[in-house]
């Protein structure tokens, strides 16, 4: 009776559908968070559903329609890599690629074919008698085998994700030392009685303007303009403390260095979730919690930033985030992306999310400090200057871009929807803190160590501090000091500020092989510069 009733429970092709995605972040496990896997999962298993529903429709058999169906939903991540051997086996024989929506149709043709020769009735010689083919037990089996390739992936993920969540929490306990030890003071203490928002814009691998010149033959001035004429004081002598994003913002949402990490895991222990959760759980978010703030998070779409758990609020625009279009990306979706551009849309709506949120961020009573991790100044270049969109590339966050061009243009409409953000966060009346940073520069071919690290440690860097008669930033200020100067600023913190300090490794597969790059770093006629009021903001004590 039991061997009967699962001979009927069709549950392989939804099995089969998690498998997909969770062997995908196998791959990528210390990369990717544990709920990044939850859109692309629903996207999935809402795909098996739905063959699993059309071949119900067109085969009137359950379990004939679940063979078939894992066929599809096995074989549907396999579609990328199909493209690329038939283009590659293309351009040797006929040397041209071949459509992408003839791609897709070869694609099933060949799965309706080989789903023909499954299902086919073999003929019966003379005097034999054909057995039908028994899907009831072909169903358990498929069952079985679908199950137990579940648990080879889910049970290492669950054992991988129970490690570092201890190592995470240890490290989050570590760097959470300026929040421990700090005491909202008494208003009278404070430099400024009334509590103002405070918005801090990260674009990332914005490039630095002498970036911008050399390399781009690009003049940033226009921009830097309207930050002056706004406020902002543009840091002369920008410079990030670290080369990637996870280490550049933990590090600055946590206002400290986090050399510790390697030098307690070894230099080749690599687990940006280590620095996605320091990001999620920093330091900075919780003093402003015990400063009255509400904590806003507007949705970058790309990893520690997408969802932060201890944010108050956090405004989506998508569904999904990078990693979900990247596991689409491996689908029969794609072959039909240059024509609908699906997966594109999704993507650049989530780089130009701030835009569309910043109504609902404006709503919402403050005292606010609001993170708006923005990937719309990152390569690849998918937008041009007026905001066009370009087809979406294979490779999403592809650093090693080499069309320099492509991402200036892509500046320029970037430069175009942050001054509509700023105007639109100022027509509220009071002007709030705005902070405006790259987290790294560029990673553009360069042809020796020094043009390397320019490009990538120099950055653009803008503050405004409104209602403060003497603001304490200064021309060398890092992303490091950044939040300990407010806090000292604008509550009385009395933080001591630390040595300015660029860190980065020659070479990116040993990503924590960090040497102190600060005297390397060049910052032609940075001197001459004029900060926001016309003069040097004065620098504090070191």
């Amino acid at each position: 009776m039991l061997v009967k009733r699962l001979s009927h429970l069709v549950l392989h092709p939804f099995l089969l559908a998690a498998v997909s995605v969770l062997s995908a972040r196998v791959q990528v496990k210390l990369e990717v968070l544990p709920e990044e896997v939850v859109a692309p999962l629903i996207l999935m298993e809402a795909w098996a559903l739905f063959v699993f529903a059309l071949f119900c429709i067109f085969l009137r058999n359950p379990l004939k329609a679940g063979i078939a169906s894992s066929f599809v939903v096995g074989l549907s991540l396999c579609f990328d890599q199909f493209r690329l051997y038939l283009n590659l086996g293309s351009q040797i024989l006929f040397h041209t690629q071949v459509e992408d929506i003839i791609t897709f149709v070869l694609f099933f043709l060949i799965l309706v074919g080989l789903l023909s020769l499954l299902f086919r009735t073999p003929k019966a010689r003379e005097g034999e008698e054909v057995k039908p083919v028994d899907f009831g037990r072909m169903n358990i089996a498929f069952n079985i085998m679908c199950t137990i390739l579940l648990l080879m992936n889910l049970v290492p993920l669950m054992v991988s994700d129970s490690e570092q969540s201890k190592v995470q929490a240890h490290f989050i306990d570590l760097f959470s030392g300026p929040c421990k030890n700090f005491s909202p003071p008494a208003a009278t203490t404070a430099k400024t009685v009334e509590k103002p928002d405070v918005y801090y814009i990260i674009l990332d691998a914005y490039a630095s303007p002498y970036t911008l010149k050399n390399q781009g033959n690009f003049d940033d001035h226009e921009f830097l303009d309207f930050l002056k004429q706004h406020g902002f004081y543009v840091v002369p002598k920008a410079a990030s403390n670290y080369d990637r994003t996870p280490f550049s913002m933990a590090s600055s949402l946590n206002m400290d260095y986090i050399s510790a990490i390697p030098k307690e895991m070894g230099d080749n222990f690599q687990a940006d979730n280590i620095y996605y959760r320091l990001m999620q759980n920093s330091a900075v978010a919780c003093i402003f919690k015990k400063l009255g703030y509400k904590f806003i998070n507007v949705s970058s779409g790309a990893f520690a930033t997408d969802d932060i758990p201890s944010a108050d609020m956090n405004i989506k625009t998508d569904f999904g985030s990078h990693f979900t279009t990247a596991m689409m990306m491996l689908t029969p979706m794609t072959g039909l992306e240059k024509y609908l551009h699906v997966m594109r849309d999704s993507y650049c709506d989530r780089r130009i999310a701030p835009g569309k949120c910043l109504d609902k961020v404006l709503s919402i009573a403050g005292p606010k400090f609001v993170l708006i991790h923005s990937d719309l100044s990152h390569p690849p270049a998918i937008f041009d200057k007026d905001g066009k969109r370009k087809d979406l590339p294979r490779e999403l966050l592809n650093d090693h871009s080499t069309d320099f061009n492509a991402y200036v243009e892509q500046i320029k409409y970037c430069n175009s929807e942050v001054q509509k953000w700023i105007e639109k966060i100022d027509s509220r009346g009071t002007k709030p803190v705005i902070i405006i940073q790259a987290d790294h520069g560029t990673y553009y071919p360069m042809k020796d160590d020094n043009a390397y690290y320019n490009e990538v440690m120099r950055i653009l860097n803008a503050y405004r501090f409104p209602g403060d008669a003497s603001p304490s930033y200064y021309p060398t200020i890092t992303p490091v000091n950044t939040f300990r100067v407010l806090f000292n600023d604008y509550f009385g913190a009395r933080l001591p500020l630390l040595k300015d300090q660029s860190w980065c490794s020659p070479v990116r597969v040993r990503p924590y092989s960090w040497s102190d790059v600060t005297p390397r770093l060049v910052f032609p006629g940075a001197d001459e510069q004029p900060g926001a009021s016309g003069e040097h903001s004065k620098p504090l004590e070191q």
